[in-house]
């Protein structure tokens, strides 16, 4: 697994028992996950820095 961390193996969780094969679809499904920022107070200067990693990303397909 080498993409973003699925929820329930972050630190926090860990804590509460999460481990590895605990969610095997999410586990599976997080190395092709895109997880975009979002929160009430983004600013436009935010939002366009957003947009322009967007347009410079080059998936591996």
């Amino acid at each position: 697994m080498s993409g973003l961390l699925p929820l329930h193996l972050s630190e926090y969780a860990k804590q509460w028992g999460g481990k590895l094969g605990d969610c095997p679809v999410t586990e599976d499904v997080s190395d092709r996950l895109l997880r975009l920022p979002f929160f009430n107070s983004m600013t436009p200067e935010i939002q366009g820095q957003v947009i322009e990693a967007i347009r410079g990303f080059k998936a591996d397909v």
